[in-house]
């Protein structure tokens, strides 16, 4: 668990506490509600850091590992399709700590592949590498490291809002994966993926003929108690349901919006 160090030659020092000296966060990764109060630990760019070697040199070995994550290859969803809305993407950022994505394709499962080859020791030590969800449904996210740890495939469900932990009942919509970096001394901050599922969505997913859960329905405004920053998850007032033909494949949904209804096609025409 992160708290501030209260001593010098801290060498469990794990980040730099940003917003030093008018060097503020450009973005911060939070959750209204959740961990008020705390600090915003650096991932990446630059920050403000007071270093005084006056009273003896700092040694190389004290520094941690830099963990860098990169995404290789995801599965995405289609504007028009999956999604509704111009300008809106389902890659939110990507920068070598930190990847964000939202969650509007409408496919119940998806993979992302991550690479950690960037990832640097400064002190020219070997590295080894864990991958760990720090949050999300277990039984529906699964990750494979390659045999060096360098890579990772991360395979992901749909997953309804949660609770944080058994001690924690406050309810979440983002999986966070956590890459840790090695020198054998010291473990690295983590680079994170996270991916964020909208919460005021009401989605309903049924077997197709082999069994693999496919999307029956999506109701955009079934909780509108809820929040969701605008800016990342535009309100929708409709509700679709999606049809199939015998041999599973899709053609087309229908659309309500109070006594209104749309048909379109599997391309998202509409009829």
């Amino acid at each position: 668990q992160l708290k501030l160090s209260s001593r010098a030659y801290d060498t469990q020092v794990a980040g730099i506490v940003s917003g030093a000296n008018g060097v503020n966060p450009g973005i911060s990764l939070s959750q209204e509600g959740v961990l008020e109060g705390g600090q915003n630990v650096a991932l990446t760019g630059r920050v403000y850091v007071q270093a005084d070697a006056t009273f003896g040199a700092i040694k190389p070995g004290d520094i941690p590992p830099q963990a860098r994550i990169r995404v290789t290859a995801e599965d995405l969803g289609a504007e028009g399709i999956d999604y509704f809305g111009e300008g809106l993407s389902e890659q939110l950022f990507d920068t070598p700590a930190a990847v964000a994505r939202v969650w509007r394709s409408k496919a119940w499962r998806r993979e992302i592949a991550l690479s950690a080859q960037e990832t640097r020791d400064p002190n020219g030590r070997p590295l080894t590498f864990e991958w760990r969800l720090l949050q999300g449904d277990p039984a529906h996210v699964r990750i494979t490291p390659s045999e060096d740890g360098r890579a990772a495939t991360v395979s992901l469900d749909w997953q309804e809002p949660f609770a944080i932990s058994r001690d924690n009942p406050i309810r979440s919509s983002r999986v966070d994966i956590g890459l840790f970096a090695s020198n054998g001394a010291h473990d690295s901050a983590p680079a994170i993926l996270s991916v964020y599922f909208p919460p005021e969505e009401a989605r309903r997913y049924e077997p197709g003929p082999d069994g693999t859960p496919r999307i029956a329905s999506i109701d955009y405004a079934a909780r509108p108690g809820v929040h969701a920053d605008p800016m990342l998850i535009p309100r929708a007032d409709w509700h679709d349901e999606y049809h199939y033909d015998a041999a599973g494949a899709l053609t087309g949904w229908t659309r309500t919006r109070g006594d209104r209804r749309e048909d379109f096609t599997p391309d998202g025409a509409r009829l």
